[in-house]
């Protein structure tokens, strides 16, 4: 294992537990932000409890893999992702071709990586229009109608795939990760070194790193991302305390004179979750995130769709 990946592991153990949050809420006035699994329906149906709690919509990013299931386990995640539909969150498209079995069976073959870096433009353009064509399919014409936000797995998006993503229609793309690459020689690569924006921007399908370009109808929201001690972290329950550091940091330095910003949040329905269905550590960060927000005037929970239509046009 490559030493700094084992180190970040480490890391990450130590900051799970008790003693690693007491560590981390002494450390937090380091947060700075620069530069203004387990069973899917188990994690899906946590989520939405939280979020009918407090009374906000999200956009969950869907991965088609989900239609591979067979039998109870494909009722029950048809079931969860029908209670997402009915409880008016959005629904996106999230690709990971490698671990697509739905995909790869409508498409006829096997794909070995999820970095969008490693297709031509012809097989990004047929994987998503596929991944798309697998929602009308399973979720109906209206859904499928519906579906303008995309998220590339490992935020590994690339030039050709907003290319194609802007043939194909989508008004939205939430894969940026600024200030952060990783997997550097592996099927996962990103890389999102380059960006310093982290207010919403049009998509570039010349060169998607590059934020002052208007050759898309795609608008880029970028996963929110912060500096500490050095290293770059995503806005992610995981990071528990440090989430809300660096909510609080944005909140006092996002320039809203103009436009709202827009702080993106992201987990994953495998992280709420244990096996039999009991709610995860992440999941009560999550929560306990959201209340830490709510305590802040002027802030909305809002889908990917509502944040288009808020970045143009205000509130």
């Amino acid at each position: 294992m490559n030493p700094k990946l084992k180190i970040k592991l480490l890391l990450y153990r130590f900051f799970s537990t008790y003693l690693g949050k007491a560590s981390l809420e002494l450390l937090s006035f380091g947060v700075n932000a620069k530069n203004l699994g387990s069973r899917y329906y188990y994690g899906i149906r946590n989520l939405l409890r939280i979020f009918h709690k407090h009374k906000i919509k999200t956009t969950f990013f869907l991965s088609t893999n989900c239609f591979s299931a067979k039998g109870k386990e494909h009722n029950l995640i048809k079931m969860e992702i029908n209670n997402i539909i009915k409880n008016n969150h959005e629904i996106g498209l999230h690709l990971h071709p490698d671990s697509d079995l739905a995909l790869q069976e409508r498409l006829g073959e096997k794909f070995d990586a999820t970095s969008a870096f490693l297709y031509s433009y012809q097989k990004k353009f047929k994987i998503i229009k596929s991944s798309r064509e697998l929602i009308r399919r399973h979720l109906g014409k209206t859904i499928e109608g519906k579906l303008i936000s995309f998220r590339w797995g490992n935020w590994a998006l690339d030039s050709d795939g907003a290319k194609a993503l802007n043939k194909l229609g989508f008004k939205i793309d939430s894969s940026a990760t600024p200030g952060i690459k990783g997997h550097t020689n592996d099927a996962m690569r990103y890389d999102w070194s380059k960006v310093k924006r982290h207010y919403p921007w049009k998509l570039s399908i010349k060169g998607y790193q590059a934020t002052n370009h208007d050759n898309s109808n795609i608008l880029e929201i970028p996963i929110a991302t912060f500096d500490f001690f050095g290293f770059k972290l995503r806005a992610d329950p995981v990071n528990s305390v440090l989430l809300n550091k660096a909510f609080e940091k944005y909140y006092k330095k996002a320039d809203r004179s103009e436009k709202p910003f827009i702080f993106v949040v992201i987990t994953h329905s495998s992280e709420a979750t244990t096996k039999d269905g009991k709610p995860t550590q992440a999941l009560k960060d999550l929560e306990d995130f959201i209340n830490f927000a709510k305590k802040f005037p002027d802030i909305k929970f809002v889908t990917m769709k509502e944040a288009y239509s808020i970045t143009n046009k205000g509130w």
